[in-house]
């Protein structure tokens, strides 16, 4: 005699099999999406600083450069240099604002409230450009830091929120480094968290690999690396 399930058995075996969906695929795409973003920073990271290296071998230390603040020519120079021969580029929106590159509108710190519109920002000259992997990257001179560059890894595309897709790097030191390092003015400890502005978590994604950061608020540099399970 061969057994097999009743119906009642097989609805309340679906019921489990739902409940369990349920509650797993929302915690595996979250993982999966900040995994995707750690591996992108990342990448932008090593293209970025290798094409620094080069850039430093071909024409000098970037104090050389020409970079004297927030022009167009400040920006340009950044492309010439680090951008255009390094990158995958989709679109090459330069200085313009209604490109399609970047998001149109505020965006946001990792407390919520609001930092620049980008694409909007006549005031620091900004050079977008969207790159093939979906990501959009944007990048001024700086008087002090000579480049100011971000990465936003999923492009125009919501949530647009520093620490959450939004990170960003700098020249400390001579070297392209990402914003949050030991040392820097910007320093993980002071800014990443989530009642806080989001601007060092750069360097955390890049050196310890994930967004822990989103889950708990006492995450420190020299001390606890990861939320507790």
């Amino acid at each position: 005699m061969i057994n097999a399930f009743t119906l009642a058995e097989t609805l309340i075996t679906l019921s489990i099999i739902g409940v369990v969906a349920a509650i797993t695929i929302p915690t595996l795409q979250q993982s999966y999406t900040e995994q995707a973003t750690v591996n992108k920073v990342k990448k932008f990271y090593s293209t970025m600083s290798y094409a620094y290296q080069k850039a430093v071998s071909e024409y000098g230390d970037v104090d050389t450069w020409g970079i004297t603040g927030n022009t167009q020519n400040d920006a340009l120079i950044i492309y010439d240099y680090l951008v255009k021969d390094n990158f995958k580029i989709m679109k090459d929106c330069g200085f313009d604002n209604d490109g399609g590159c970047i998001y149109d509108g505020n965006y946001k710190f990792l407390n919520g409230t609001n930092t620049e519109n980008y694409a909007n920002d006549a005031t620091w000259n900004y050079y977008k450009v969207l790159l093939n992997d979906g990501s959009t990257i944007w990048f001024r001179g700086d008087k002090n830091a000579l480049i100011n560059a971000f990465i936003d890894t999923n492009g125009p595309q919501k949530p647009n929120q520093r620490g959450i897709d939004t990170f960003s790097f700098v020249v400390m030191d001579k070297k392209f480094v990402p914003n949050g390092m030991p040392g820097a003015e910007v320093y993980f400890d002071d800014t990443c968290n989530r009642a806080n502005s989001g601007w060092g978590c750069a360097a955390w994604v890049v050196y310890k690999g994930n967004l822990d950061y989103l889950r708990c608020d006492d995450l420190k540099w020299n001390g606890k690396q990861k939320c507790s399970k």
